[in-house]
């Protein structure tokens, strides 16, 4: 039997690129002089092709899910793995004489790749998009020497020279430097215009925001499940007065589940439980149960953090006025509501945001 809340409550983050230069754990030095974690000088430096055979070339991110209107964020980093110090200079451009004094990648070395290209990216669709960005040195660029085992890098909106970034869609980029002697590791990141929910209830209407960095995949499980109608006159089935009202289950009594039986791996992350926060309803203590059944709360619930996933939160007065209405509604010993509050249907609305404005196009499953 599905319970987990019930059994709760019963017992209770200057260039056009606008880019961020960083070292970690690296001292960027003249080609004269290179130290080791124990400030020893080193031997002399490899330079050359010999150089690249000791790189590793890494893209990361701090967020995979953008919203469309977003910069879009990559971490090019280049890893030294060897002992010894490494120079890495650009192919076919001169040399900088003097280095320069600022710590961190030159963004010419970023665009170091074939023809002076930075990123393979390949649509959704395996169509590759952005060849036609190349960035040519206007000018000598300055050779990056890199401490054994050191690690250089520099954080670029991409989607500033990038036009496809600007569209939604999954995307798959690949860092090939210095005309392609390095290949980093592929990274994925999906652009999407995101989506709130509005559920229309026989006593309001409850806007729900998507928390699609903190549980993509409990995003993505409630919005499969809108989309098939599941949620339609469906009702919550407990409302536990000033606490929370649980619902999202097609048999109405609280042991429903997703018609597959799909379960989904559980998300937790750092958003509190607080008015209008939404949670995923779990089957006993088993934090992967969670299917379709969710949790919607009346006021703070601290003990709640980190123990289930919040997924949504609900926004808006007439969401919170809503909730008013349903903490009213009386309920039996079981906290079982004696009058029905029925979840009528459900809205998906896509957000679409611009500098000036919040454009919202309603589409109904």
């Amino acid at each position: 039997m599905r319970r987990s809340i019930a059994a709760q409550l019963n017992g209770l983050k200057r260039w056009r690129m606008r880019a961020l230069n960083y070292v970690i754990c690296l001292t960027l030095m003249t080609q004269g002089g290179a130290f080791g974690a124990a400030g020893v000088t080193s031997t002399q430096p490899v330079t050359g092709a010999a150089a690249l055979k000791h790189v590793k070339a890494i893209l990361s991110t701090d967020r995979t899910h953008l919203h469309t209107s977003e910069p879009v964020w990559v971490d090019f980093l280049l890893r030294n793995d060897s002992d010894q110090s490494v120079v890495l200079t650009v192919p076919e451009a001169d040399v900088a004489s003097m280095q320069n004094a600022a710590m961190g990648l030159p963004f010419d070395h970023v665009f170091s790749g074939e023809k002076f290209r930075a990123l393979s990216i390949v649509d959704g669709q395996g169509a590759e998009t952005g060849r036609e960005v190349m960035y040519r040195p206007v000018g000598p660029v300055p050779a990056v020497t890199l401490a054994p085992n050191g690690l250089v890098g520099i954080r670029i909106d991409v989607g500033q020279y990038y036009p496809a970034l600007r569209r939604s869609g999954l995307f798959l980029f690949t860092w090939r430097p210095y005309g392609g002697a390095l290949e980093s590791n592929e990274l994925r990141i999906e652009l999407a215009p995101h989506k709130e929910v509005v559920l229309i209830t026989n006593l309001g209407k409850i806007r729900l925001k998507l928390l699609y960095e903190k549980a993509p995949n409990h995003v993505a499980n409630f919005i499969e499940l809108i989309e098939k109608g599941y949620y339609n006159r469906t009702r919550f089935f407990r409302i536990y007065s000033g606490v929370a009202a649980l619902g999202g289950d097609r048999l109405n009594d609280g042991t429903g589940m997703r018609e597959d039986g799909k379960t989904l791996k559980a998300e937790l992350n750092d958003t509190p439980f607080d008015e209008g926060t939404v949670g995923m309803s779990l089957s006993g203590d088993d934090p992967d149960s969670g299917s379709s059944q969710f949790f919607i709360c009346m006021r703070r619930i601290k003990p709640w953090d980190g123990k289930y996933t919040a997924f949504a939160q609900a926004i808006g007065q007439e969401s919170l006025e809503t909730l008013g209405k349903m903490s009213e509604v009386e309920v039996d010993d079981q906290d079982r509501p004696l009058r029905n509050v029925v979840i009528e249907r459900v809205d998906i609305e896509t957000v679409r945001k611009s500098s000036s404005q919040e454009e919202i196009t309603i589409r109904r499953p």
